[in-house]
């Protein structure tokens, strides 16, 4: 596991127009959900109310009134298993899990600015493995996320890897030129310039799945010894959407004592959610979310409540019937406990941010005050 660093200004510094300024930021990977051996003597996970509720709605099409989409991305998959129907097919059904999100994200043109102004996304090349493969002044349509998809031998267990994307961006030093950098930085969701972060808005990003694993490609449950490609895409997918990636996301991580500190999340679990690193849920949660860092083989994991949560404090607005409130009874009972400790606790044990160390050839920028590195802990799983 190692960091993605972002490579020297492209165009160099002399290239640059008069007036303008480049801004870059990082890709995010996370290396990838780890493969567990299982046999048909391990039940399958105990879903929370939401996934139950979300494979409902999937069946029924009850999601067709969301507003973000996923729009996958098959240049770079050429040759590979994912470029196969049935793994295609399971890909658009992953992203069904994502669709009942509420967000309006701003829709990125490089046609409705005048030059210089400009960007270009950066991936790790999904087949390749590639870091900071650039395409040049991408379309994104509004409230859609692009997501280039690949396969390439990932190493040992290791099933798929993902992140969002990072970018470029080309700047007039005028309101023209600062509102496009804003948009293509944040596309609308401006709580991503707060400190701490309260938002999240990515263009779109990537993800790799390891070419040798033994799939499950079927819209059924896994065979022993099958690793679930459906399973693997939706766990992929939420680094995408977040989860180690999203500044909002690592500004609530207690990394003194491994824990979450979102208030959904805790409003679900009922206390600090234990980490198992600091991009996935512990996986001694039961029942077992998506965002644990393993997946055994044999069996499937949807979005549970936890991981919507996760989603919500993350910044994407989700449905409330997605995240259940906790009961009265859990209520009562943190409400004692802020009571009682919230004097000697909070003092003894601050909440101290995620350490992400920034990586190499980064070119940070202020934004409303505050350094926007954009670093990331590699997380594995």
């Amino acid at each position: 596991m190692h960091s993605e660093g972002v490579s020297e200004n492209p165009l160099g510094a002399s290239e640059l127009p008069p007036g303008c300024r480049l801004r870059i930021v990082q890709a995010h990977p996370i290396r990838g959900l780890e493969i567990w051996e299982g046999t048909m003597g391990r039940r399958l996970p105990v879903y929370a109310r939401a996934s139950m509720l979300t494979l409902a709605l999937l069946l029924t099409g009850g999601v067709a009134r969301a507003t973000v989409s996923v729009q996958f991305n098959y240049d770079y998959a050429t040759g590979t298993f994912v470029d196969d129907p049935a793994a295609r097919a399971l890909l658009d059904l992953a992203a069904l899990q994502y669709t009942p999100l509420l967000d309006t994200l701003a829709e990125i043109d490089p046609a409705s600015v005048p030059a210089p102004n400009s960007w270009s996304a950066r991936i790790r090349q999904p087949t390749t493995g590639v870091d900071n493969f650039t395409i040049a002044d991408l379309f994104v349509p509004a409230d859609t996320l692009i997501i280039y998809v690949g396969a390439r031998d990932l190493g040992s267990s290791v099933l798929g890897e993902a992140g969002p994307g990072g970018h470029s961006i080309t700047y007039s030093s005028n309101p023209v030129g600062n509102a496009w950098r804003d948009l293509v930085d944040a596309r609308g969701e401006i709580g991503e310039f707060d400190s701490p972060a309260t938002d999240f808005g990515p263009w779109g990003g990537w993800i790799s799945f390891d070419s040798d694993a033994n799939w499950n490609l079927a819209a059924g449950l896994p065979a022993p010894g099958q690793a679930d490609f459906l399973s693997v895409a939706i766990h992929e997918l939420g680094h995408v959407f977040g989860y180690g990636s999203a500044d909002s996301w690592f500004d609530q991580i207690d990394s003194g004592n491994g824990t979450f500190l979102g208030d959904a999340s805790q409003g679900v679990y009922g206390a600090p959610v234990p980490l198992a690193d600091s991009g996935h849920w512990s996986n001694a949660l039961n029942p077992e979310p998506a965002l644990d860092p393993s997946l055994t083989t044999g069996t499937r994991k949807l979005l549970t409540s936890l991981d919507y949560a996760g989603l919500l404090d993350i910044g994407w607005d989700v449905p409330l019937y997605l995240v259940p409130e906790p009961d009265t009874g859990v209520l009562v009972t943190m409400g004692l406990v802020l009571l009682i400790g919230v004097a000697s606790t909070r003092r003894s044990v601050p909440h101290r941010r995620a350490e992400r160390p920034p990586p190499p050839h980064h070119d940070a920028a202020r934004r409303h005050g505050r350094r926007r590195s954009r670093g990331w802990t590699p997380a594995r799983g």
